[in-house]
Order: structure tokens, then C-alpha cells, then sequence
């Protein structure tokens, strides 16, 4: 196994990252059969969140489409707040991939970063690869990181990646000639908590081609936000939503109505970051948001810098609908 530090990503160089050898074999898992008990931690989960998950493996192809026929040089795939790979339906008991191990089954991708500070988690996710997958064409590294410090170190990174590499001038001329930018980026901020912070979301905004799939933390939020609204200091809330006028927005609503709201304002302010391209699940037509369900989970949004991403929600509900 190779260990390579961190700081050409901005991080503490304390901080090791393994980029696994092959195993000389490959076995892509199934996207919704043929999964079983490995042995190893997994996620169970509802109908819901199976669903919500289909619909992200079907984002993921889509963008894997669009990627294996890019000029695109590095194609990566971030996981922050990364799961373990693999769900339980609690009710079915039906076994099913996470979009961490789905995306690994994709060639459109050749750069995959999973971080959390999990440690178990980030253990079973690199034991997984190394037993099912073998992707000699791919960089692969989990990383035990503060998941908001270090996406800035992804983008910086990410950036003089490109600055190194466009424009560029022709011989004798003085003409600089764009070629494509040769770096996109898929970010999956997987949080079952109130982790994520705006700036991190800000920070990603900073890079012209990244597609978002984000969580919106319903259950975390209804537990947090009766005691942050009250608070003098900065809380996780604030944080999350890059401030404190959220608190209005809650004291106004009730209900359904409340988290409507809340998700209405979370949707412009990613706008005003520049994604252009937003899509939430009640876009989607999967289930509306049920706020008296006793576990809502998570709302899964999509947000992309290109207007190319709605053709990745287009082929979504294509999909859907077939």
C-alpha cells in the first residue's frame, strides 16, 4: 500500500492518505441485487431513503455518460460525510449499493476522494474496494479528515490543476487558445447530521464545472433548531445555513410549511453561488416531504454550475418513468 500525505491538498501533512493497490480482479456489485452481509457495518435504512438512493445511482450514470465522452483529463468523484457502501432496506431487508461503491463501478470517473472522520466507516469503505473492485485506470484515496477543512484543499488543488494546464499560447503568437477545462467534479455531501457548513458549499462554488448532491438533514434539523434558534453564539444551524436568518424563516413557520421554507431559501442562496441548475426530489416526483413522519431523514437536492445538468436530471426522470 503507498501512503502519500496530504499537503499538495492543503491539509495538515499528519494527515496520511492510502492509495490502494488493485487486486488483480473485478467484480462491480449490482446496483439493487445480488448484495449480501459481508460482515462488515452497513446502513439500514427505508423505503425512502432506498428510493432517494436509486435516484442517485441514476444521477451518477448519467453524469457518467456525459464524462466518458469528455476531453476531460481528471473526472472526479468526492464523497464527504462518506458511508460504508452498502443499506439494508429495514423493511425488506432488501441489500442495495450507496453511492459510494456505485460511482467506483463507473469509468467515467478515474479520480475517487472518500473522507469522514469515521474511522470505521472509512476502514470498511476501503476494505470493500479492495475486496470487490480493482481499477487500475483510477486514483483512489480515503482520507480520515475534517470533511468542510478539507474541501477547501480539494478546490484549491483543483485549481491550480487547471491553472497549470489552461490557456495556452500558440508557437509565435500571442493568441491563447481555451481548451477545455480539464478538471469536473461531482460532490456527494453524504451528512446524516448537521455537518456541512456554508462555506464549504461556497468554497466548492468556486470551481466552473461541479455537480452537488446534497443532503438536506431534516431529522438532525427538527432535533437542533428549537434550541439554535434561541442561541446567542454561532450553532451548527448557522453554520449549515451560512448565517442566522434562517431563525426568522423558523419562527414564522410550522410544520411542512416551515421546512419549505427553509429549503426554498437554501435553494437561492446556492443560485446566488452561481449553480444555475437546481433540482430537489419534489422535482423529481418522488415523495413530498412529510415533516410528521417519525424519521424523515434526509432531502436530496442537486445543484450544478453547467447548463449541461439538466440533461442529467432530464435522463433522471426518464429513468423514473420507463
Amino acid at each position: 500500500m503507498n501512503m502519500h500525505t496530504l499537503s499538495p491538498l492543503g491539509v495538515a501533512p499528519s494527515i496520511s492518505v492510502s492509495l490502494l493497490p488493485t487486486q488483480g480482479r473485478t467484480m462491480l456489485i449490482p446496483a439493487t441485487n445480488g448484495l449480501y452481509d459481508d460482515g462488515l457495518i452497513y446502513h439500514e435504512r427505508g423505503h425512502r431513503a432506498q428510493t432517494q438512493m436509486a435516484v442517485v445511482r441514476r444521477y451518477l450514470d448519467a453524469v457518467n455518460q456525459e464524462m466518458s465522452d469528455s476531453a476531460f483529463s481528471r473526472r472526479t468523484f468526492v464523497q464527504l460525510f462518506a458511508e460504508p457502501g452498502l443499506y439494508r432496506n429495514r423493511d425488506s431487508q432488501e441489500w442495495y449499493a450507496g453511492a459510494a461503491l456505485h460511482a467506483l463501478s463507473l469509468p467515467g470517473f478515474n479520480h475517487y476522494i472518500y473522507s469522514t472522520l469515521n474511522q470505521q466507516v472509512l476502514a470498511t469503505l476501503e476494505r470493500r474496494y479492495q475486496t470487490f473492485f480493482s481499477r487500475p485506470d483510477a486514483d483512489v484515496y480515503f482520507m480520515g479528515a475534517n470533511c468542510n477543512d478539507l474541501a477547501g484543499g480539494i478546490v484549491s488543488e483543483s485549481e491550480f490543476y487547471i491553472s497549470a494546464r489552461r490557456p495556452k499560447s500558440t508557437p509565435n503568437s500571442s493568441t491563447r487558445i481555451l481548451h477545455p477545462v480539464p478538471v469536473a467534479l461531482t460532490f456527494s455531501l453524504c451528512q446524516s447530521d448537521v455537518y456541512l457548513r456554508w462555506e464549504t458549499v461556497a468554497a466548492i462554488s468556486r470551481l466552473p464545472y461541479v455537480n452537488l448532491i446534497l443532503y438536506y438533514p431534516v431529522d438532525a434539523l427538527n432535533r437542533q433548531m428549537p434550541q439554535a434558534q434561541m442561541e446567542q453564539g454561532e450553532t451548527r444551524v448557522d453554520a449549515f445555513f451560512g448565517g442566522k436568518a434562517w431563525r426568522d424563516l423558523y419562527r414564522r413557520g410550522a410544520g411542512q410549511s416551515r421546512h419549505e421554507q427553509l429549503i426554498a431559501y437554501y435553494r437561492e442562496r446556492l443560485r446566488a453561488l452561481g449553480f444555475g441548475e437546481i433540482v430537489t426530489e419534489n422535482d423529481l416526483a418522488l415523495a413530498p416531504l412529510d415533516v410528521e413522519s417519525d424519521s424523515l431523514g434526509d432531502f436530496l437536492m442537486f445543484a450544478a454550475k453547467q447548463p449541461k445538468g439538466a440533461e442529467f436530471w432530464d435522463a433522471v426522470k426518464n429513468q423514473a418513468s420507463s
